[in-house]
């Protein structure tokens, strides 16, 4: 039972950062496409601490 908890872990670890990337790019295009082009979207380490670079 250990096992399987772990890899539930590192799974639900996997789908936080993937849709922080997915969020990440979409404001980016949301940015550019009102004006900001060169705009970035930095990722912290925390999930749901976005930044403006």
């Amino acid at each position: 039972m250990r096992y399987v908890r772990a890899e539930v872990k590192s799974f639900g670890r996997a789908v936080v950062r993937t849709l922080e990337d997915y969020t990440m790019a979409f404001v980016e295009i949301i940015l550019e496409e009102r004006g900001y082009p060169r705009e970035k979207i930095r990722g912290e380490k925390d999930v749901g601490k976005l930044r403006l670079t």
